[in-house]
């Protein structure tokens, strides 16, 4: 299993596109500053949920990072496409990422999915081309350059709704697979990571990425936490950046590394005593347990239905008008998605109670909606199908202004070349369009009756192409 160049290079490697579930903007912006062997600055940023027009479709979160790991298993698995679709099967899909199968988490792997169709990614000055040996400005592309999900429902005693499908990479994601410019990762391991999912998920593949190379790696939290970009207000004391990462580390002892055991890890004082670092140690894989090791280790994914994180989901709830007992209470007995989903529901649930002119109680609307796992409102179905026109609008735009771009591209390409054409001598011009009349008696196919002045201009153009650089 591999990781594709989305989390790999300078301001990717550094700094994950996907963050906690619990995110509650509506977009997120990544800025790192490189300084170069010249002593050149450059500020590489990525943009995550947010088109050029500045409209905000949301973030990628560990659920699409999981959901991203299969489909470049579903990828592999058909051969490694290039120029063809990937088929799947959303069963596929939940039994990957090792999920029960229910309606609820069908309809998840849907959003999901189409999130990673939808949510857009710019990247200034920070997209790594190793082709080009430079990094690049990409705008508004997202992970899928193309899905398309199909239904059926089966009539015999399930009754269940089954969907499969197909997708495509980005080109430029897929270029960077296709090329092997990324990190194996063991999408088992990521699975088993029940309690404090998120920030497990996010450590993980930052520990396994930088101990690819060494047996040893240290990081101070405070860098580590913008790495990660976890540095919200209630993490930003040292002592409140170490209680965060504790519990965590003790899920992560033991675990296995796409290179080997992660053996050790624990959290110690700086030298200056002013901060905490993460100390981190591997150790190889046994020779027998190395014979054994899949990088994909599709037996070894758990069925049962992954737990949620709810670490930080109190605070959330607390932050939207809940008790301190009341948001306890929720985080430790409901599902974490299920509280999202109703967080999500709640402006379109408090719209339709002022359209019924109904005394209105935020936090009571959210905490009996969590409890009761409410239906989402009409309201909410309707944006949701806005975003998605305003989404394909915005595509469409975006189409049409790379066309224009190309076209203007075009006319200054010729404008040039008349330009140069103008300032040869005759006996120059005569000289080019015998070039161009013997490049064309040695292109196979042309016929002689087919040799017009169009013709010879445009052989004329591409020889002068080549002399102008």
């Amino acid at each position: 299993m591999r990781i594709s160049q989305l989390n790999d290079k300078v301001i990717l490697e550094q700094n994950s596109v996907f963050t906690v579930s619990t995110y509650h903007k509506k977009s997120r912006e990544i800025s790192v500053t490189e300084i170069s062997p010249d002593g050149e600055i450059y500020e590489r940023r990525a943009i995550i949920g947010k088109t050029a027009d500045g409209i905000e479709t949301g973030v990628l979160t560990t659920y699409h990072f999981k959901v991203y790991l299969a489909l470049i298993k579903f990828w592999e698995d058909e051969g490694r496409p290039v120029n063809d679709t990937v088929h799947f099967t959303i069963l596929k899909m939940i039994k990957c990422l090792g999920l029960a199968d229910s309606g609820s988490n069908y309809e998840r792997i849907k959003r999901w999915l189409r999130n990673l169709r939808q949510i857009p990614l710019t990247f200034v000055d920070s997209f790594y081309v190793p082709e080009m040996a430079e990094h690049v400005d990409l705008t508004d592309i997202t992970i899928l350059n193309h899905l398309r999900i199909y239904e059926h429902r089966n009539t015999g005693k399930t009754n269940k709704t089954r969907g499969y499908g197909e997708f495509q990479f980005d080109r430029y994601i897929l270029q960077n697979l296709v090329n092997n410019h990324s990190h194996p990762l063991r999408l088992d391991v990521i699975n088993s990571l029940k309690k404090h999912q998120d920030i497990s998920i996010l450590l993980y593949t930052y520990i396994d990425r930088n101990l690819a190379f060494k047996d040893r790696y240290e990081v101070g939290l405070e860098k580590l936490f913008e790495h990660l970009d976890l540095s919200q207000n209630y993490v930003k004391f040292p002592s409140h950046r170490k209680a965060k990462l504790d519990p965590v580390l003790d899920q992560l002892r033991g675990k296995e590394l796409s290179t080997g055991i992660l053996s050790k890890m624990e959290v110690v004082k700086t030298a200056d005593g002013s901060d905490y670092k993460l100390v981190c140690h591997k150790k190889p894989f046994s020779k027998k347990l190395k014979g054994q090791i899949s990088l994909l280790a599709e037996d070894t994914i758990d069925a049962e239905e992954a737990e949620s994180d709810t670490s930080e989901l109190p605070s959330l709830l607390i932050g939207l008008g809940l008790t301190e007992k009341q948001a306890k209470k929720l985080a430790s007995e409901i599902d974490h998605e299920l509280i999202n989903l109703q967080i999500e529901y709640l402006p379109f649930r408090v719209r339709e109670y002022q359209a019924q002119c109904k005394r209105i109680n935020e936090s009571a609307i959210l905490y009996d909606s969590i409890c009761d796992n409410w239906s989402a409102p009409k309201g909410y179905f309707e944006a949701e199908k806005q975003k998605e026109h305003e989404t394909q609008r915005l595509e469409q735009e975006r189409l049409a202004q790379l066309e224009r771009e190309e076209q203007d591209r075009a006319e200054q390409e010729k404008q040039e070349i008349d330009a140069y054409k103008a300032t040869l001598a005759p006996g120059a011009r005569a000289k080019l369009k015998g070039k161009a009349l013997e490049k064309i008696n040695n292109t196979k196919g042309i016929k002689k009756e087919f040799i017009t002045e169009m013709l010879i201009e445009i052989y004329e153009n591409e020889i002068l192409k080549l002399e102008m650089g």
